[in-house]
């Protein structure tokens, strides 16, 4: 807890005076990694590493956007976390605030209880607010979902989905973004909560912290159905 205050500390203090970051994705390609980590020897051997990478692709009316991150965490020997997820959304703006799009996401979380969960969904997105400052996206949309269980059996199911997505520059070396999502299925329904706080450090390197919330309501027994992830890593756009 001292060493996450410590980075948060000096993090803030180096976005004061650093140069500012784009507000908004460039037409044409860009994106970031983020990669994080913590190692321990000794009495208790013990590490850590996450990352992620986004790749953006603009040019109006089409946008495309590429996610991907991963986890890893183990304790004297034994792996205790590990996590995989991607996604792809294209969208297809029709006017100034509203926008078709298409997804497909896929994660593979160890000790969920699940091998892996894909779901493919079509909606319409709607920009309810777009301030030079703020951003705020709402998403409606429907599709299917498949998931493997680690103990055998399968499941196909349609779902519902409901997003949002809040953008906010706090200054012009931070911003503040929080993005939810809920997929509704018949017998489950998933929700997943990110906030992050972005501050620059110099020129395109900043520092990222992050808390991460899933929940899926219908798990099998033995397994908890919410997990939470803190993260402090380091961002890099390009």
């Amino acid at each position: 807890m001292r060493l996450f205050a410590y980075v948060t500390a000096s993090c803030a203090l180096c976005a004061c005076c650093a140069p500012a970051f784009a507000a908004s994705p460039p037409t044409g390609w860009s994106g970031n990694i983020q990669l994080g980590g913590v190692q321990t020897t000794g009495n208790t051997q013990s590490s850590t590493a996450n990352g992620k990478f986004k790749l953006n692709y603009l040019r109006a009316p089409w946008q495309n956007t590429l996610r991907f991150s991963g986890l890893y965490a183990s304790s004297d020997g034994t792996t205790n976390a590990q996590s995989w997820e991607g996604s792809n959304q294209t969208r297809y703006s029709f006017s100034k605030h509203n926008y078709l799009f298409g997804l497909i996401n896929a994660q593979a979380v160890r000790f969920s209880g699940y091998d892996y969960q894909v779901s493919e969904v079509a909606g319409l997105g709607r920009r309810l607010y777009d301030s030079a400052r703020q951003t705020l996206d709402v998403e409606i949309g429907a599709g299917a979902r498949q998931s493997r269980l680690t103990e055998g059996g399968a499941r196909s199911v349609g779902i519902g989905r409901l997003g949002l997505g809040y953008e906010f520059d706090i200054t012009a070396h931070s911003s503040f973004t929080q993005h939810v999502s809920s997929e509704i299925g018949v017998n489950n329904t998933f929700v997943k909560a990110v906030s992050a706080l972005k501050m620059s450090i110099y020129g395109a390197l900043s520092a990222n912290l992050s808390y991460t919330i899933s929940h899926n309501s219908n798990v099998p027994a033995g397994t908890r159905k919410t997990d939470t992830i803190s993260s402090v890593t380091l961002e890099y756009d390009f």
